[in-house]
């Protein structure tokens, strides 16, 4: 008889290794995808702010919704600096 703890060990790190990567690349997809429409919606709040200063309950409305949209932002930043692989790290070593 052979033990084949070994194998079966490295045959699950490697399974969870490559769960991590596809973890990791799943939310830098997220966080792409969220960035696009914010950028928009803050471009389209920014435009509407600067064309409506004098109104000032609108101007308040908009400087919450590029507040908001700020942090956001700032959160999927967060996300795809968690997707990044690490240098010489475990997600180098395992393809897809």
């Amino acid at each position: 008889m052979e033990d084949v703890t070994r194998e079966i060990r490295m045959e699950t790190e490697i399974a969870r290794m490559r769960r991590l990567a596809d973890i990791g690349q799943l939310a830098a997809k997220i966080a792409h995808e969220v960035r696009n429409p914010l950028s928009s919606i803050k471009g389209a709040a920014q435009l509407m702010r600067s064309e409506y200063d004098d109104i000032a309950p609108l101007r308040e409305f908009l400087d919450i919704i590029v507040e908001e949209v700020n942090g956001l932002s700032r959160i999927t930043t967060e996300l795809l600096e968690f997707a990044r692989p690490i240098q010489n790290g475990p997600f180098l070593a395992v393809s897809g």
